[in-house]
């Protein structure tokens, strides 16, 4: 018996002594550390937090000795570790919070901000290259530092801007749309958060939500010019040409000296025209085809109209010219096929008025860009069915010239 108890007891006293030889992981780490095995050191500091998670000592070693592993890897890789230390620093400013240690709230907020002046700093050294006019791909490179930037502080108004930025000028509007829509305000007002989320849904082909979102930064901006041009493309892209006029007429009274509005205006009525055309055309219903031609006819007026009001911006402007001499040249050869079907509805003196006037605008088009194969391409024909031989030959010269 007294031979048991003598064994027990040597026993409980090796036991003892291995419990307090056992490795202090938190002190293995900093000699990992030190010794810039840092891999090394981040496994030792986290055998210890598994054994007390909030050691906040502990936290604060894993968060500085992530700060020196990080730098091994290219910003792109970096992420994960980023991530590490994010939470740790987050767990240990919680319990400083919870226990009144300003002392781990404020090494918590330094280091935080540290690592994040670092990513942000150097994603603005190429988001400077960007400003002097250069390419916007340039800005690729700026991205993996925002993102870790963000990982960092992800309610950054200044960096879900940037990386907004440098995704939808590379085309990665998932991205972009995802950021915006998970960050409450990402720094902007309501009204431009909706746009700039219209215009990306814009970009990215989704033209219901674009619609969605111009419209609110449209009726929230309080006629904000900006979205009402990205709601009247997106109306255009949805094939609502009741939606889109009445944006455009809109524009057109807010800005009236802004000639863009007109002409999108009057293409838009001129369209509406030249399928109803069309329309007549494939359906062969010589019942009610004059009272329809007399209606297109006022539409075609309506449109006139809004030619009219940009010509008086700028006569010479070469979008309005080629826009009215090809919208005057389609209706006229349209009239003229309809004429074929409806000869009673349709007079030759109708459809020879619409080409000339188309001639006035092409014409002037071509003197202000003599170079233009589309002009001539499209004034060829006109000519040729006017009956003017010689303008004709030379207009197909130039299409040739010109291919």
């Amino acid at each position: 018996m007294k031979q048991h108890f003598t064994r027990m007891a040597i026993l409980l006293a090796f036991g003892f002594l291995y419990a307090c030889s056992s490795p202090n992981h938190l002190q293995q780490a900093e000699q990992h550390k030190q010794n810039q095995r840092y891999q090394s050191a981040l496994e030792s500091v986290q055998r210890g937090l598994n054994q007390q998670p909030d050691n906040p000592q502990a936290l604060l070693t894993k968060a500085r000795i992530l700060e020196n592993l990080v730098m091994i890897y290219p910003a792109g890789d970096r992420a994960q570790y980023y991530q590490q230390m994010a939470e740790a620093l987050n767990r240990a400013s919680e319990i400083g919070t919870e226990n009144g240690r300003n002392d781990l709230i404020e090494e918590s907020s330094s280091l935080r901000n540290k690592n994040f002046q670092r990513e942000y700093e150097s994603a603005a050294n190429f988001m400077a290259g960007y400003q002097n006019q250069q390419p916007g791909n340039l800005l690729l490179p700026a991205r993996p530092h925002l993102e870790n930037a963000l990982i960092l502080e992800p309610e950054n108004d200044n960096v879900i801007q940037s990386l907004v930025q440098v995704y939808s000028l590379n085309g990665y509007y998932d991205e972009a749309i995802s950021l915006l829509l998970d960050s409450e305000s990402g720094g902007w007002k309501p009204e431009e958060r909706a746009e700039t989320l219209g215009f990306l849904f814009y970009r990215n082909g989704d033209y219901d939500n674009a619609a969605i979102y111009l419209s609110d930064a449209w009726l929230n901006g309080r006629g904000s010019v900006n979205a009402g041009r990205g709601i009247a493309n997106t109306y255009n892209k949805l094939g609502d040409s009741v939606s889109e006029r009445e944006i455009l007429e809109q524009l057109g009274e807010i800005e009236p000296e802004n000639i863009y509005h007109h002409v999108a205006l009057s293409k838009t009525l001129s369209n509406e025209v030249l399928a109803g055309v069309r329309v007549l055309i494939e359906a062969s219903d010589t019942r009610y085809a004059s009272e329809y031609i007399a209606e297109l006819t006022d539409m075609s007026n309506e449109a006139e109209a809004a030619f009219e009001r940009a010509f008086q911006i700028n006569e010479n402007h070469i979008l309005t010219n080629l826009t009215a001499g090809l919208y005057f040249r389609n209706f006229g050869f349209l009239l003229n096929e309809a004429g074929q079907l409806y000869p009673n509805s349709v007079r030759a003196e109708i459809v020879e008025d619409y080409l000339y006037k188309s001639l006035n605008y092409l014409e002037r088009a071509s003197e202000l860009d003599p170079d233009q194969p589309l002009v001539w391409n499209a004034i060829w024909k006109v000519y040729e069915f006017l009956g003017m031989a010689e303008q004709a030959d030379y207009a197909r010269e130039r299409v040739t010239e010109l291919q």
